[in-house]
């Protein structure tokens, strides 16, 4: 790990930290949780996912991604969706 990506993730943790919501939603629940099923609708492809956080309530699964374009946000997101899958 970069000293940036430290500094990024220790900016994360401290914005989080602050939010009331945030602190809810990382607190309690099963981390690192996999999950595999088969998608029937496209001739029982076998899938999987490894949520960040399950709980009965909600799940969690942050990412995180990168801005190099200095674009808006959501502009960001959906490019590096587009880009990645």
């Amino acid at each position: 790990m970069t000293k940036d990506q430290w500094r990024g993730m220790k900016l994360v943790q401290a914005v989080m930290a602050r939010v009331d919501s945030a602190k809810d939603v990382l607190t309690g629940g099963v981390p690192e949780v996999s999950i595999f099923w088969r998608e029937e609708d496209f001739g029982g492809i076998p899938m999987k996912a490894r949520l960040d956080k399950l709980r009965m309530a909600d799940i969690l699964d942050l990412k995180t991604f990168g801005n190099v374009m200095s674009k808006e946000v959501v502009s960001a997101v959906a490019n590096e969706i587009a880009r990645h899958r």
